[in-house]
């Protein structure tokens, strides 16, 4: 089994939980909704910098984990 490192990001706000719908043409759950995350990029990104990049890439918004 591979171990790969990944982050999400949680977006939280008025008590509402912000998701995105996967595209049909996602080869892993097409169309299901989920949370913007991904994998490590380099092996000196954190936790912290693959939640804010991944929702940056996603969703095109500023992140600060809390």
């Amino acid at each position: 089994m591979k171990i790969v490192d990944s982050a999400a990001g949680i977006l939280i706000k008025h008590k509402k939980i912000l998701l995105c719908k996967r595209s049909k043409d996602e080869r892993r759950f097409p169309l299901c909704w989920g949370c913007p995350g991904g994998v490590r990029d380099s092996q000196n990104e954190s936790f912290e910098e693959i939640a804010i990049r991944e929702v940056k890439e996603e969703l095109g918004l500023k992140f600060t984990p809390k």
